[in-house]
C-alpha cells in the first residue's frame, strides 16, 4: 500500500463546534405562520497559518417582532479549517460560499432537536439559499412542523 501522509492541496475541516444557543417560548397567540430566519457570518483568516475560522449565527423566530413571537432561538458553529498550500482554493471565496453550506446541517440540527423538546413541536429548516442569508436577506418560510 501507498503512504499517503501528504494531504492533497485543498482546505481541511479541524471541526464544527457549538458555541452558543439561546432559546425562548412564550404562549402567544400566533396569526403569522412563516418563519423569520436570519444569518450572520464572521469569518477570521489567518493568511501566515493559512486557516479560518467562522463563526455562524442563525436566529429563527415565527414572528416579525420578538413580543409576538411564539418562540426564538438563535444558535451559534464555530467552524475552524486549513488551507493546505497548493491548490487554486481562495479562503475568503471558501468562506463567503462553502463555510456556511458545510455548517448549515449542524444547524439545522440543532434546531430541530430543541424544537422537538418543546412546546412547539419538531421544527425543521427548509433547504435554503445560503447565499441571500448571507447578503443580509431576511427569508420567511412557511413553517414545517411535525
Amino acid at each position: 500500500m501507498e503512504n499517503n501522509s501528504a494531504l492533497a492541496p485543498g482546505v481541511q475541516l479541524h471541526g464544527i463546534f457549538l458555541t452558543s444557543l439561546d432559546f425562548k417560548y412564550q404562549e402567544v397567540l400566533e396569526t403569522e405562520k412563516k418563519l423569520h430566519v436570519r444569518m450572520h457570518m464572521e469569518n477570521n483568516i489567518n493568511e501566515e497559518l493559512h486557516t479560518l475560522q467562522s463563526d455562524l449565527v442563525f436566529d429563527v423566530q415565527s414572528a416579525e417582532s420578538a413580543e409576538s413571537s411564539q418562540f426564538h432561538i438563535a444558535v451559534t458553529f464555530r467552524a475552524l479549517f486549513q488551507e493546505i498550500p497548493g491548490g487554486p482554493i481562495d479562503l475568503k471565496r471558501f468562506s463567503e460560499v462553502n463555510s456556511p453550506a458545510i455548517v448549515f446541517p449542524f444547524v439545522r440540527e440543532t434546531i430541530a432537536s430543541i424544537t422537538a423538546k418543546s412546546p412547539i413541536g419538531l421544527l425543521l429548516l427548509p433547504p435554503m439559499n445560503i447565499g441571500s442569508l448571507i447578503r443580509g436577506e431576511t427569508q420567511r418560510t412557511e413553517r414545517i412542523t411535525q
